[in-house]
């Protein structure tokens, strides 16, 4: 009797958690700003686009599955410019009232950087190679309606890479909930 009584109280338990559970995907753009160990950059002069997937495991804690494009400047002169493609998974801790939540999050990523083919004189300085780093940033949700919302945040990256990279993003999304 008490291992139907221990399956009963688990299934009481899931299913709690099971409701709280709430589901979102999204779609969204970034500037970003690397700061790279040589490389001369001049300001938020490169761009990106992201789409996500995230699952609230309870009204504060969220778990989200990231795949973005972007661009990094190389740090050599005279070089073509990183296409990057990240995979990111993070989680992340919200808190605020009905219409608005704000949190931080924090996570790994794997990072694809691809050399640009090179034009009018430049020489590639850097070959095409995945590395892996972390990430940490603050997020600020605006719930637009019933299931919309938007979104801003500002994350902080370390690539690990050398020489270091390290890009500061600046970003927008919409996302839906369900």
């Amino acid at each position: 009797m008490s291992g139907l009584a221990a399956a009963a109280l688990a299934a009481a338990a899931l299913s709690h958690v099971a409701a709280a559970q709430t589901y979102a995907v999204g779609v969204g753009g970034m500037t970003v700003y690397d700061f790279a160990d040589e490389a001369v950059v001049k300001g938020f002069d490169t761009w990106g686009g992201h789409v996500f997937g995230e699952l609230r495991l309870e009204s504060s804690v969220v778990l989200q599955a990231r795949l973005s494009a972007f661009g990094l400047r190389s740090v050599a002169e005279n070089s073509p410019s990183l296409r990057t493609v990240a995979g990111d998974l993070a989680v992340g801790y919200l808190f605020g009232s009905e219409w608005f939540r704000g949190g931080l999050m924090a996570g790994v990523g794997a990072y694809n950087l691809d050399p640009r083919s090179p034009s009018g004189g430049q020489v590639s300085h850097e070959d095409q190679r995945t590395e892996f780093g972390w990430f940490g940033g603050v997020e600020a949700i605006f719930d637009m309606g019933r299931h919309w919302d938007f979104r801003l945040e500002a994350t902080g990256h370390l690539i690990h890479t050398e020489p270091r990279r390290k890009p500061v993003m600046l970003g927008a999304s919409v996302a839906y909930r369900f």
